[in-house]
């Protein structure tokens, strides 16, 4: 890469990074060639990622995403990595359950207790 900017290529203005929490230490904040600042400011892209918009040189995650890296993840509150599937089912089976409980007591305290 260029050495001259941080060794992110293309890049024509860089800011550093106040406390690093990765292993670069400058942020891309101006790039040439007609190329977007990625939105994570670690690269230079001709085109932006999913779930973003150019704006003004730079690549800006879409509402409900959050830069990682040089793509927008999303940032909803589903952070456990199961599919709405698995939580659904996992929903259904907790339900089943219960009911179950419910019902034997139901039969164990009406039922029994006429004998």
């Amino acid at each position: 890469g260029d050495k001259t900017n941080g060794g992110i290529e293309n890049c024509s203005a860089c800011t550093p990074i106040e406390s690093p929490t990765t292993t670069v230490l400058v942020t891309c904040s101006a790039c040439e060639s007609n190329k977007k600042v990625s939105p994570g400011g670690s690269s230079c892209l001709t085109d932006c990622p999913e779930n973003s918009t150019a704006s003004e040189g730079a690549c800006i995650c879409n509402s409900g995403f959050a830069p990682s890296g040089d793509k927008c993840t999303s940032s909803s509150a589903n952070r456990s990595g199961l599919s709405t599937g698995a939580i659904a089912g996992i929903s259904v089976a907790a339900i089943v359950v219960v009911g179950g409980l419910v019902g034997f007591l139901c039969w164990w305290f009406v039922c029994r207790g006429k004998a």
